[in-house]
């Protein structure tokens, strides 16, 4: 079986959604690491080494280009997930803003003055038990 096979039902046209026991901290790591790609592609930078201390990730240029914001709706378990995204994130050299509790379209707003790269945990009008990640 591939590696998060059960996840990808989770994978929505505008987002990833579904319930909670999904969203294993392997799992939002590798979400992580993916993300960090797609933003350091669009920036024109190579991928930082995961395991690069904080120090070293600090390096890069410190442009609007290398934030990312980072939100959370108010459903148990989505600050734990910004909060790991925000690390790997960071590991893989981007700076990121933790905007905290914030609604999708602030955080939309903010994204907006950085490039448009901003994460918010939320899975919207869906049901308590239910986590998701909009980008």
């Amino acid at each position: 079986m591939p590696p998060f096979a059960a996840q990808q039902s989770l994978f929505r046209a505008y987002d990833i959604r579904g319930v909670n026991q999904y969203f294993t901290s392997s799992f939002i790591h590798a979400l992580g690491d993916a993300f960090a790609t797609l933003y350091n592609a669009q920036n024109g930078q190579p991928t930082q080494n995961i395991n690069a201390n904080a120090s070293n990730a600090s390096t890069s240029v410190d442009t609007k280009q290398n934030v990312v914001v980072v939100g959370y709706d108010m459903r148990i378990g989505s600050e734990a997930i910004a909060l790991m995204l925000s690390t790997v994130l960071a590991q893989q050299g981007l700076r990121v803003i933790q905007l905290g509790l914030v609604t999708t379209p602030m955080m939309a707003f903010w994204a907006a003055q950085y490039q448009g790269h901003g994460i918010v945990v939320t899975a919207s009008h869906s049901a308590k038990d239910i986590l998701g990640i909009k980008c």
